[in-house]
């Protein structure tokens, strides 16, 4: 795995320190490859022992091990600057057959390193929030308002009172009636869509809860929300095409509806039966 990726992998469970760490390592991967321990650990202004707890929490052993990977990572970067990659790792030289077992690689790691990174006391606080909200907002542009229409199916059919459209104007709309009894989710991969950042922000004045799906603990949209999911793809050339980044959301949302049938299941189960048994009716 990628310098970058182990990072993001791990980045929920990192101290202040580590943080910064984090951020300069993937901000000058270059200059990196030229520096010693004690170096980069001057340039960041923490202790050789906070970059050796730093490595070894990222899950490597010793500082080599570090610079193996980020020269590893900037030869790769280089390499696919030279090729005709479609996405991660994906050539255009490859055949059907490779690029199926690539992309499932590619999906599966982004579904584990997703799961696995989730805090289990954020996950049940945020389960609370969409089981008790009066009412709750999904945010998102482009492939994310896509999964923002998927929850607010899911939720929708168990009785939750859910709005999101994919016109980002009219999701907006239904920012200014907010309380402090409701969510908003807001999904973006950057945490730098525009849109979204408008409307959890003045949710935020408005006093209502925000939960963030994102790519990233340190971007904007995190760093506004009350709750963070991090949704961990290692995708690069073609990042518009988000393919593993949807599928890391997707689990997320998944994860947190089965979380929600879970703590209120009578209630779901009739709700979903119920739905079943009225589109029954449309079948010939």
């Amino acid at each position: 795995m990628s310098i970058t990726f182990l990072i993001k992998n791990t980045v929920s469970s990192f101290s202040k320190a580590e943080i910064e760490i984090a951020n300069y390592t993937l901000d000058n991967l270059e200059k990196i490859k030229f520096l010693n321990s004690s170096e980069l650990a001057k340039n960041i202004g923490v202790s050789q022992s906070t970059i050796i707890k730093f490595i070894k929490k990222i899950g490597l052993n010793k500082y080599s091990d570090f610079k193996i990977r980020v020269t590893e990572e900037l030869t790769l970067n280089k390499n696919n600057e030279n090729k005709n990659y479609i996405y991660s790792g994906i050539s255009n030289s490859d055949d059907m057959k490779v690029i199926s077992k690539k992309l499932l690689q590619n999906n599966q790691d982004a579904i584990a390193s997703t799961l696995n990174n989730i805090n289990i006391t954020d996950l049940e606080t945020a389960i609370d929030l969409i089981s008790n909200s009066r009412k709750i907002i999904l945010l998102g542009v482009g492939a994310s308002s896509l999964v923002c229409k998927d929850l607010a199916h899911k939720l929708n059919k168990i009785g939750k009172l859910v709005f999101h459209d994919l016109d980002s104007h009219i999701q907006l709309s239904y920012i200014s009636t907010l309380t402090s009894q409701d969510l908003v989710i807001a999904i973006s991969q950057t945490g730098l869509s525009n849109e979204v950042l408008v409307g959890v922000t003045e949710a935020s004045r408005l006093d209502a809860k925000i939960l963030s799906i994102t790519g990233s603990s340190q971007n904007k949209l995190a760093k506004l929300a009350d709750i963070t999911f991090l949704s961990i793809a290692n995708e690069d050339i073609f990042r518009s095409s988000a393919i593993s980044s949807r599928m890391a959301q997707l689990s997320i949302i998944d994860l947190l509806f089965l979380g929600v049938i879970k703590n209120n299941y009578k209630q779901s189960e009739k709700a979903i039966l119920d739905s079943r048994s009225l589109l029954k009716e449309l079948k010939v």
